[in-house]
């Protein structure tokens, strides 16, 4: 009985912490894209997102970039302000395979 006690309460955790990740996902266009950003060595303000799957919506794909720069600018800078070397309003965007790579600066 104590054993299948343990295992409930184990469950109850996993799933209140997969409930919790899923609180700070941000949906565009309905869709969850996974977002990565990264920064060039020798200078943190210039950086390049990488938006997964970005041919599920590209609409959805812009915005995720944009939301990814602006709060990776926002967290190491302090400024929202961002100059984007790739237009995210563009209508052609490139992909690589699937995904959006997109290259930025942010302004201090």
């Amino acid at each position: 009985m104590t054993r299948i006690v343990i295992l409930l309460m184990t469950l109850g955790l996993v799933a209140g912490c997969n409930a919790q990740d899923r609180l700070n996902y941000q949906e565009f266009d309905g869709i969850y894209f996974p977002t990565t950003s990264k920064s060039q060595r020798q200078q943190k303000n210039v950086f390049t997102v990488r938006v997964r799957n970005a041919t599920r919506s590209l609409d959805g794909a812009r915005q995720a970039a944009h939301y990814e720069g602006t709060k990776y600018c926002v967290s190491t800078f302090g400024s929202s302000d961002i100059a984007w070397e790739t237009d995210l309003q563009a209508e052609e965007l490139t992909l690589s395979g699937n995904d959006l790579i997109a290259a930025g600066t942010c302004l201090e």
